[in-house]
């Protein structure tokens, strides 16, 4: 990934409880990155009468309340969407790390996902921009895969199919 670029960083709970209140802190590199927001949107919560409360005036944190507007609802799954953009060089891969995940006062089951797996941290790598327009993209997909068949010569970066269902992963969010 590259500046400019903007990602999102889901947070989930692996077991199912009553929501009567969520909070969350995240502590990141706020040299590389800034903390733009949070969202319920796409999350188990999303339109079930919560309201969130993300607060991103302390650079390097994210502080992050929810809690419902009406009664709990149970559920499990990712509950909100942390949203970054990259300010500046990924050289020294900055860490994105859950500082804490309260569920209902308690301590929560859960962390911020990638790649399937609830994790405490998540490093943020450097993506190669294969076709060198400052853009991460579809297009890249699509050019590695032409490296890959041979089309292309002189490939700026060393593709393989792993790069490109790495690339597919972020840009989908997953």
């Amino acid at each position: 990934m590259i500046a400019g670029t903007s990602f999102s960083v889901p947070v989930v709970l692996n077991t199912e409880a009553d929501i009567w209140g969520i909070d969350i802190l995240i502590d990141y590199d706020s040299t590389v990155l800034n903390a733009t927001g949070a969202t319920l949107s796409g999350g188990f919560l999303d339109g079930k009468s919560y309201l969130i409360v993300p607060n991103t005036a302390v650079a390097g944190k994210v502080n992050i309340r929810i809690y419902p507007s009406a009664s709990a609802i149970k559920g499990k799954g990712d509950a909100v969407f942390v949203n970054f953009t990259i300010t500046g060089s990924l050289q020294n891969a900055p860490l994105i790390s859950l500082s804490k995940f309260d569920v209902n006062e308690a301590a929560g089951d859960g962390g911020l996902r990638m790649s399937g797996s609830a994790c405490q941290n998540v490093k943020i790598k450097t993506a190669c921009d294969p076709n060198a327009d400052d853009k991460i993209g579809l297009e890249d997909a699509v050019y590695y895969l032409q490296c890959i068949a041979g089309l292309r010569q002189n490939c700026t970066c060393e593709a393989t199919l792993e790069k490109v269902i790495q690339l597919l992963r972020i840009l989908s969010g997953l």
